[in-house]
């Protein structure tokens, strides 16, 4: 199923932070989407499916990667077909970023694959962050804003082979401003 504009979730909680994501291919038929939302109320990353009818229906998230013990303030999300990263910010400092692998026929088997994560505290509260690619390709950067002013970012070189699932490198964070 696609997300449609008038798609709809029941939650029961206050949403923070909604990130609209796709990957994987349409014409292959194994095109995931789908909506991450993070919580006022607890530290939960959830993440809701289009089924039938519009409706979005909740998939359980691996809790050692996709929870942090601070409300979610900002996500940002970079796919590049096989390696995917979604980027956390939480209230309290904490930067969670999470990377998982998928290509072909695995996706219609199991959304999440390969998982790893890497966290790091900065002065808090968080309240934006964005990943960008550097215009070479091999290159990534976070940048996140804190409420007091602080800026930093983390950078990080990709593999040359982008077919393994290997842990990316994070260096930082850098002060920005």
């Amino acid at each position: 199923s696609t997300l449609v504009q008038d798609s709809i979730a029941i939650l029961d909680f206050r949403p923070l932070a909604p990130c609209v994501v796709t990957w994987g291919e349409e014409k292959n038929n194994n095109l995931v989407c789908g909506v991450f939302v993070g919580s006022a109320d607890d530290s939960l990353l959830r993440f809701y499916e289009p089924k039938e009818n519009r409706l979005l229906l909740r998939t359980d998230l691996p809790k050692e990667h996709f929870q942090i013990d601070t409300p979610i303030m900002a996500t940002d999300f970079h796919s590049n077909g096989t390696r995917h990263i979604l980027a956390l910010a939480g209230q309290d400092g904490t930067i969670r970023i999470i990377t998982w692998w998928c290509s072909g026929q695995q996706q219609q088997e199991q959304t999440f694959q390969d998982i790893s994560s890497h966290t790091v505290i900065v002065d808090g509260p968080l309240v934006c962050i964005q990943i960008q690619e550097q215009q070479d390709k091999n290159q990534l950067q976070i940048v996140i804003g804190s409420l007091c002013g602080y800026v930093c970012r983390l950078k990080c070189t990709l593999p040359t082979s982008s077919s393994s699932p290997s842990p990316l490198e994070w260096q930082g964070p850098t002060m920005v401003v």
